[in-house]
């Protein structure tokens, strides 16, 4: 499906690596709006990153989204 959608720029790459399991690689397009999501929700701290909840948690759900 992803290949349908062009969602994965690249084939799929199988890495076999000595007494370990294997690796699949593949390249996947980026959207802007993941990217301020991704600032909005981690915070770098010493080299980490942290899961953090946003103080706008009421842009994102709706009385509707917690009921379901």
């Amino acid at each position: 499906m992803c290949f349908q959608l062009n969602l994965v720029l690249s084939e799929i790459h199988i890495i076999n690596r000595k007494n370990r399991k294997l690796v699949y690689s593949f390249q996947t397009l980026t959207l802007p709006f993941f990217t301020s999501l991704y600032q909005e929700w981690y915070q770098t701290i010493n080299n980490k990153n942290y899961k953090v909840l946003p103080l706008n948690l009421d842009c994102y759900f709706t009385p509707l989204t917690f009921s379901l």
